[in-house]
């Protein structure tokens, strides 16, 4: 015999000891002795005297009695409790009829330091509940019956919903735990046949579910195929009852038969709907045997169902299980219907399939097949209440299937979408196997093609779609159509994709849908993940660019490791090429890295998709920073966010490209105009220098900032004069600050209660291209604000969001010709104010000797 264990010791001791200690309360009825298998057996009584008891509990004795059996592997196993009895059989979580299930999540229930003792108040704790019936509690997940399946038969798993097509939905209309005490629903039972696949020996798909009639209306039809994708199809009758049978199903099938029968289901009902579906399932199979090959039968199942699985705020759904007929079980189903067979030798064989189907199921053993439940109708997706939510049923574009894109494109089959396209052009390389979801049998495969494959064995619907190709050739190639598709993600890190993007999206950004981007450091230890909502500004290359100018500017210290990180202002002097002369410069991480990135970024990038309708209206684009452990820089719990305001566009109807106002640029334009009207007067115009950046490629040109006119500017009420005071060394200072991203682009000015277009000098300015610069470029921006009085006065207020706006990209013309400027309004230079704060008495020279008006006594003029 072999010794107990050290654990085993341990729960002997445990045992003596509870007995010593609780005067009585538990008594040890019998020293614990090794029993078969190992286990030490010992039984012990409880004092449940004082156990509060309500109807529809059980029924305790003053001394309950139970038999524990202490396994070698204690604690580090759970002792198994049972009763000497079955007074307690039927009761929830007994199983057996006397073995108790205290712990509804073991794993995270038992606790093994706490051992006998932890044992013994589960138990306590049991007894309680079940004398008041609450074992299984109404804001509690229900408890199903138990069917004791066996593994050679593998398992079934069911995917659709039942619906209408159980009794209390279509009935009742609600669980029984809703209905009055006083309200009686007469048994009842529905029967309906699954949609079967075979998928393997050991497993069977059911995909959907009929009535019988459908059922035998598609196989007269000839709309039921013997296969589906190479899958054997059948049938399997279910038998969905209003009324629970107990909570152990019964060892025999004639005692299922009998409780169905009290359900409502007359057994002559249910032998004619097994002879249909089975005599259907024979047909099938004959169907796959063409040119008299071996027929190799369809398993025989039947569900029953009964209305035991509750979920939260809804009626009580179908628990199913399944039993499987043996071969003889099905031999005599196959043959049932032909007893009406015009054929004598088939209809005595029917015949006698139909006496022996009683005798067969009146003597032979249930065998329950495992059933796995995907019905979204009794199961609550682990990722429900996650971010990744927001995917689910959506159609998706991954642009990119490296470190990044692949991870994401992962995540995003397993939340649900209902279409996936993963777009790329390289092949799988050896070099990449390290960190990339590849295997060496994809070496040479095309990412796309590897990856679809991949991905499409997580689910039978098989979502995703490879497309072999440049991003910017496959899916940007068409400058006029929106991608028609609920979520574009740019995971390429191309410099061509992103601009293109940004190009094709800014024709129809109300059509689009949200982009995200993400990117990550030259070490894998941080990265940015950009959200574009539908309708914004700009997308990848629009919102990395503002991130980069805040790193240089007003976040500098918060943002110090991402502008050195991903916005060095100078080239990297090494950088790390794995492959020598024939590999493109890449980041430095592993698979844990980016796994952790590539988790983080799409996480936070699908919470920036999450956001309210009126956060996204108002901030519609945004950026967030991820930072692994370990990484230089602030630290931040969670993504570090920010969040910008759609742009102001205006659209240069001459040169197409898109001018895009920061509101940060617009609201100092404002604030210029009304600090020149408390100053000089409402008429006066005013402007300054526009500073941003201008970009071929995507044809914008951004607006970040703007002045206000120099010192030495002459303003009046028909003349703008932009001075050169101090102008070179602004533009150095913005284009310093913000690591060159920000410089001269134009110039600007106003015409107050005026139309927003060039005047005569104006347009001799953009033809000649004057501007405040010693070196000064072969273009630049022309942006002119004016409006009706209405218009102008409700946007100085602050009452209205913008003014009229023009807007053009002045290129100077290169003639021989000699074209003579148009004369300044001759008022200009009797009434010119300086710029900046100066007055008009501050004026040096000549002009001092002009007539000046005092503030007080200025009056209106009239523009020309």
């Amino acid at each position: 015999m072999t010794p107990p264990s050290a654990g085993q010791l341990l729960a002997v001791a445990q045992l003596h000891q509870m007995a010593a200690d609780s005067r009585g309360a538990l008594d040890l009825l019998s020293e614990p002795v090794v029993a078969d298998g190992g286990a030490i057996r010992t039984e012990i009584s409880l004092d449940c005297t004082g156990t509060a008891a309500a109807n529809g509990g059980i029924r305790l004795r003053r001394r309950e009695r139970f038999v524990l059996y202490v396994g070698a592997d204690f604690p580090f196993s759970i002792p198994s409790v049972v009763v000497p009895h079955r007074r307690w059989a039927g009761t929830p979580h007994v199983q057996w009829g006397c073995l108790l299930c205290l712990f509804a999540s073991p794993s995270v229930e038992w606790v093994p330091a706490a051992g006998l003792f932890g044992l013994v108040e589960r138990l306590l704790l049991w007894l309680e509940r079940a004398a008041l019936g609450e074992l299984d509690p109404d804001d509690q997940p229900l408890h199903p019956p138990v069917a004791y399946t066996s593994s050679v038969h593998g398992v079934t798993v069911v995917h659709p919903d039942l619906g209408g097509l159980a009794p209390y939905d279509a009935e009742a209309g609600r669980g029984h735990e809703e209905r009055s005490t006083s309200e009686v629903v007469a048994p009842s039972c529905r029967l309906v046949v699954g949609l079967t696949l075979a998928l393997s020996d050991d497993r069977k798909d059911v995909i959907e579910w009929m009535n019988r009639e459908e059922w035998l209306r598609r196989f007269n039809a000839g709309q039921l195929p013997p296969s589906h994708e190479g899958r054997p199809v059948g049938g399997a009758l279910a038998v969905l009852c209003n009324g629970e049978l107990s909570f152990e199903y019964p060892s025999r099938a004639g005692a299922l038969v009998d409780a169905l029968e009290k359900l409502g289901l007359a057994r002559s009902d249910l032998f004619v709907a097994i002879g249909e579906v089975a005599a259907v399932n024979y047909e099938l199979a004959s169907q796959r045997a063409p040119g008299g090959e071996a027929l190799t039968s369809f398993p025989f199942d039947v569900f029953v169902g009964t209305p035991s699985r509750r979920m939260p705020g809804i009626a009580l759904r179908q628990h199913l299980v399944c039993w499987r007929f043996d071969d003889i079980g099905r031999l005599i189903t196959e043959n049932i219907n032909f007893a009406d067979s015009a054929h004598p030798a088939l209809a005595r064989l029917g015949d006698l399939a139909q006496r022996l189907l009683p005798d067969w199921i009146a003597t032979t053993e249930t065998s329950w097949v495992q059933v796995m439940e995907a019905r979204a109708e009794v199961t609550v997706r682990r990722d429900a209440d996650s971010s990744t939510a927001w995917l689910r049923g959506r159609r998706v574009v991954v642009l990119g299937c490296g470190a990044l894109g692949g991870p994401i494109a992962e995540f995003c089959v397993r939340a649900g979408v209902a279409a996936l396209w993963v777009v790329d052009e390289d092949v799988v390389t050896p070099g990449i196997l390290v960190r990339q979801p590849y295997s060496d049998e994809d070496i040479g495969v095309a990412k796309a093609v590897a990856l679809s494959e991949r991905l499409n064995r997580i689910r039978d619907d098989k979502p995703v779609q490879p497309v072999i190709g440049r991003a910017e050739m496959v899916l940007l190639a068409d400058d006029t159509a929106a991608p028609d598709v609920d979520l574009v993600i740019d995971a390429t890190a191309n410099n061509t994709v992103t601009s293109l993007l940004e190009l094709r999206r800014a024709t129809r950004r109300d059509a689009w849908p949200p982009v995200m981007s993400v990117v990550i450091g030259h070490d894998a230890r941080r990265g940015i993940v950009t959200v574009s909502h539908r309708g914004s500004t700009g997308s990848g290359r629009h919102v990395m660019r503002r991130l980069a100018i805040a790193g240089r500017t007003h976040h500098a210290v918060r943002l110090a490791d991402v502008s050195s990180d991903l916005f060095p202002l100078e080239p990297r002097a090494t950088t790390f090429q794995p492959e020598p002369g024939c590999s493109s410069p890449t980041f430095i991480g592993s698979a844990a890295d980016l796994a952790a990135l590539a988790g983080a970024l799409f996480d936070a990038g699908l919470q920036g998709l999450a956001r309210g309708s009126e956060l996204q209206k108002e901030e519609p684009m945004l950026a967030g920073v991820v930072r692994l452990s370990g990484a230089v820089g602030p630290p931040t719990l969670g993504t570090d966010w920010f969040t910008w305001e759609n742009d102001e566009v205006v659209r240069d109807v001459v040169s197409g490209y898109e001018v895009r106002i920061s509101q940060p640029a617009l609201t100092r334009m404002r604030a210029e105009v009304r600090r020149g009207a408390r100053l000089r007067g409402t008429d006066i115009e005013t402007g300054g220098l526009l500073l941003g950046q201008i970009d071929d490629a995507c044809r914008c040109i951004w607006i970040d900032d703007v002045s206000g006119p120099p010192p030495d500017s002459l303003l009046s009420a028909v003349h703008f004069d932009h001075g050169v005071e101090g102008v070179e060394d602004l533009i150095t200072h913005h284009r310093d600050r913000s690591g060159r991203l920000t410089a001269f682009a134009g110039m600007w000015h106003s015409h107050p209660c005026g139309k927003a277009e060039p005047s005569k000098t104006d347009r001799f300015a953009m033809r000649s291209l004057v501007t405040p610069l010693e070196k000064s470029p072969n273009r630049a921006l022309v942006v002119i604000l004016g409006g009706d009085e209405h218009t102008w006065t409700r946007w100085v207020d602050g009452d209205a969001l913008v003014p009229d706006i023009f807007a053009q990209l002045a290129t100077r013309e290169v003639t021989d010709e000699l074209i003579a400027a148009p004369p300044v309004p001759a008022s200009h230079g009797t009434t010119a104010w300086p710029g900046g704060w100066r007055c008009r008495v501050d004026i040096p020279g000549p002009r001092r000797r002009r007539r000046l008006w005092p503030r007080r006594l200025r009056r209106r003029t009239a523009r020309p």
